[in-house]
């Protein structure tokens, strides 16, 4: 793949969408319903935000969201339920964007043909899950996984990309959108959430067959090192989001209540299980230099529930 570093391209994350009444919703409706005939799903529809329950976040065992009144609990899980749904919305948004670049930066007729495929799958993601999430109050620039997607996007060399977002993140998306799976209360989204699992193992597949270690130059080394430390961090300093949300509901905490709430949550070790996964992922693939030079810097190690209180904190 030849890199075109110096083409400019906005991954889109903030591009508007059309109103609900214009044409062009039908055609990609049809579009859809071709790809996928058995939409919609069976089952009534969770209405109230909660699409996902309480043990999904691990907040049964957190004694701060225990005292809170039911109503606030009711509030916190549909807040930490929009945002899963908000990041995946984002990433299947940065997914259609990352096909469009791919595909333009092909250099041969079937690398082309196989991200046209892969960016089709991405766009009926998109529109499936955009069936239970209005972006039109969403602040994709407010989640660091997001932007930094985003930024991959616009700035990566095509072979870099491949091996970060496909083989290394797409292989990290199956297990991630099987607990998601596990977690929903909506028959139909577990039905999207199935759909987009199956299509995610496809494409961390292709990923696979279309990176070529051999052409990652000593610059690209550097970019995949610095970018993929990014994304580890994220992992390393635990459910930021949820305990946020939490410690908003509850009015503020305390330094021991935050460090109780990390520590609850078992922070530390869901972030390991993660990490090692990662760790995996991108090692079987990655040049063996890059993956030390991670393993070097920590980057796979979780930081302890303390850290992650003070980083809340900070």
């Amino acid at each position: 793949m030849t890199d075109h570093s110096k083409l400019q391209f906005d991954a889109g994350l903030q591009t508007p969408s059309l109103d609900r009444g214009h044409k062009v919703h039908s055609v990609i409706n049809a579009f859809v319903r071709r790809r996928c005939p058995d939409e919609p799903a069976v089952g009534e529809r969770v209405t109230d935000g909660r699409w996902f329950g309480v043990e999904h976040f691990g907040l049964d065992r957190v004694d701060a969201f225990k005292t809170l009144s039911q109503r606030a609990q009711r509030s916190v899980v549909a807040e930490c339920s929009r945002g899963l749904l908000q990041e995946a919305y984002y990433i299947e948004k940065a997914g259609v964007s990352y096909c469009a670049k791919l595909t333009v930066l092909a250099e041969t007729t079937e690398e082309r043909q196989a991200f046209s495929y892969i960016g089709a799958d991405e766009a009926t993601h998109l529109a499936l899950v955009a069936r239970y999430f209005d972006a039109r109050d969403a602040q994709p620039e407010t989640n660091p996984f997001v932007a930094l997607l985003a930024h991959l996007s616009e700035v990566g060399d095509a072979n870099s990309l491949v091996l970060m977002m496909q083989v290394t993140l797409e292989g990290w998306g199956l297990t991630h959108y099987r607990g998601l799976m596990r977690g929903c209360r909506d028959p139909g989204l577990t039905d999207v959430l199935s759909h987009i699992l199956r299509d995610e193992a496809l494409h961390h597949g292709a990923g696979k067959a279309l990176y070529r270690p051999e052409r990652t130059t000593v610059a690209q080394h550097g970019f995949i090192v610095d970018s993929m430390r990014q994304f580890l961090e994220m992992i390393r300093v635990g459910p930021q989001h949820v305990v946020g949300v939490l410690e908003h509901a509850a009015g503020g905490f305390t330094a021991a209540e935050r460090l109780a709430a990390f520590e609850q949550l078992r922070c530390e070790a869901v972030s390991a299980e993660k990490l090692s996964l990662l760790r995996s992922l991108f090692s079987g693939s990655a040049p063996a230099d890059v993956s030390q030079r991670l393993d070097d810097l920590g980057c796979f190690t979780p930081y302890d529930a303390q850290t992650c209180a003070s980083i809340t904190a900070g």
